[in-house]
This record gives C-alpha cells, structure tokens and sequence, in this order.
C-alpha cells in the first residue's frame, strides 16, 4: 500500500517532466512558437514535476510533511479535475465533434477524480505511518521545495521578459525589412515569346516558350535570407479567389523559379539590376497570351544571424503582357474551367 502512495505523485511527476521537455523540444523543432515562450512554460512544468517526485519522496520517507503533501497532491489533483469538467461544458452543450470530445475529457476527469479521493483516503487512513511532528528533515524539505519555487517564479519572469524583448525585435526587424521591400520596384517584360495557336483561344492562344526580361531596382544594398524565388502567372489566375501561391506558376511544373543564379550572394544590389529567365511551358494549366503577373519574393535578412523562418518574405507584383498586344488588359487570359476545377482541392 505504500508503493501506491509514493507512486501516485511520482507518476505525476514523471508526466509533467515529460511533457514540460515534449514541449521545449517542439519548439525547438519549429513549431512555430518562440524558444523563450516554450522554455517559460517549460520551466513551470517542469518545476510542478520536480515539486511532485519530492512529494514522492517525502511520502516515502513517512515524514510529518510527507503526510501534508500527500493530502495536499490530493486535493490538487481533485481541484485540478473539477475545473477541467468545467472548461469542458460548454463544449458539451454546443454538442458536434467538440462537444464528442469533450464529453471524453469529462469521464477522463471525473476517472480522475475519484482516484485522487481514493488517493486522499489512503494518506488519512495511514496517518499513524507518518512521523508524530516535524523534525529537520521536514525543514529540509521545505527549504528544498521553497528554493525551486523560487527558481521557477525567477526563471518564469527571465524567459518572459526576453520572449517580449525577442517580440519586439523582431517587430522592428519585419518594420524595417518591409521599409526596404517597398523600397524596391520590380519591372518585368516577355520580349520573346511562342505560342500554339492550336491550342487556347483565337485571342489568347497557349504560351509555349518565353523569355523574361526582369529589372529589380533599390535605392539601397541589403542582403537577403533565402534565394530569391519567381513566380509567373496570367492575370485571372493570380486575381482568382481560389488561386494558391506557389501552385500555379508557369514554367515550373506549378512551384515558384528559384533565382539562385541570379542571386548567388543573397544581396539586392543598390541601383537597377536585370536578368532574364528563359521558360518552357510547365505547370498544372495552360495559360495563354494576354495580361500576366508576376511575383518576386524576398526576405531581408536584417540580422548578421537571421534565418529565412525568423523574418516575413514579401512580394513584389508586376503585370506584363505576353504575346500580342491588341488583346490587351482588358482582356486577359486564364486557365480553363476544367483545369482549375481539377486542381483546387474541393
């Protein structure tokens, strides 16, 4: 019986570390939420896990303070229960998937519950197995518990702050890589085109081959985080609700160009640049001659450590007529119905 006693906190214990390490692992990984922010909810986790093995400890040893803190888990876990039950009600009443799972987390909790009054019972019932008083193992103890609470509140409040510091950098980062994108115009022409008259329509027949003349202008140097990347798309395909950034960009079997070539050294040089790209057809549609888009992605690296996922990209867009001119703007192609029915998922 005393096995159980000491292994209930104990399992607890061991689950919040787990958790608390899950969590910093994750984000880590990329998850998407900052190091800092994980690590502050980490550190509470991970202190309630520690905080529950020397409750274990303390039930082991048959301490006056193990008893205090056997009952006092019990009662926390038994609180803990009755407020999960009442975050998840609503959820319950409006019924649907989230009331199904809701309703589970409910019978967990009220599971729960009663195995942490039988837990509460079990320290009562064995109080005359605990020490008469305390003693200066108990003192111990509490200066122990008292230490890493300390810890955790200062560890707490350290990662938070630098998790608002990190913010508001990287605030003034985005504020500043945007500044020097808007900066920067972006000019795009086809001088070059063939086309399959066989194919499309009268006016807007399919695009086969094309060359791309591309001008990139900046009053200022900066250096980027990630290759440049091209994407190319008619009009209509670019200004369709359905339309799917990096799917449907042409001559690229539906992926953006990436402009590694063009940009070896990740700078956008001062003054106007240009290049050409020279495609062949290769995406999920056919477009045709008439009004095209074009959009140039960058990502400013405004840090000597900056990665590609810490700063926002943005995008430039510039239209361009390919082909024959007398169909103009106001007319511009786009892909068939079919083919764009096919490949937006439903």
């Amino acid at each position: 019986m005393r096995a159980v006693r000491v292994a209930f906190p104990a399992l607890i214990g061991l689950i919040l570390l787990y958790v608390a390490f899950q969590s910093v692992q994750s984000a880590l990984a990329g998850s998407g939420e900052s190091v800092m922010a994980a690590a502050q909810g980490g550190t509470l986790l991970g202190a309630l896990g520690a905080g529950f093995l020397l409750v274990a400890l303390a039930v082991s040893s048959g301490s006056r303070s193990g008893f205090f803190l056997g009952l006092g888990t019990a009662i926390l876990m038994v609180l803990g229960g009755v407020l999960v039950i009442v975050i998840e009600l609503p959820y319950v009443g409006q019924g649907g998937l989230g009331g199904a799972i809701g309703g589970g987390v409910i019978i967990f909790a009220g599971i729960w519950i009663l195995v942490s009054l039988a837990y509460f019972l079990a320290i009562r019932r064995a109080r005359a197995s605990f020490a008469p008083s305390m003693d200066a193992g108990d003192r111990r103890l509490g200066i122990v518990l008292g230490g890493l609470a300390m810890f955790a509140a200062a560890a707490w409040v350290a990662f938070g702050a630098i998790d608002t510091q990190q913010v508001a950098a990287g605030a003034d980062s985005r504020g500043a890589a945007q500044v020097l994108v808007a900066g920067t115009s972006l000019e795009v022409a086809a001088p070059d085109v063939s086309v399959d008259r066989a194919s499309g329509t009268d006016s807007h027949p399919t695009v086969l081959h094309m060359i791309v003349d591309v001008a990139v202008t900046s009053p200022e140097r900066y250096e980027l985080a990630a290759v440049p990347t091209l994407c190319l798309t008619d009009l209509a395909t670019a200004e369709d609700p359905a339309y799917k950034p990096d799917t449907y960009c042409w001559g690229s079997q539906g992926r953006a160009i990436a402009l590694d070539r063009q940009y070896p050294r990740l700078m956008v040089d001062e003054g106007s640049v240009t290049f050409q790209v020279e495609l062949d057809r290769e995406g999920l549609c056919f477009f045709g001659s008439g009004l095209w888009n074009a959009d140039l992605r960058l990502v400013p690296r405004m840090t000597p450590d900056t990665a590609e996922n810490d700063v926002e990209a943005f995008t430039l867009s510039a239209q361009f007529q390919v082909g024959e001119t007398g169909h103009g703007p106001d007319a511009p192609s786009g892909p068939t119905t079919d083919c764009f029915a096919s490949t937006v998922s439903p």
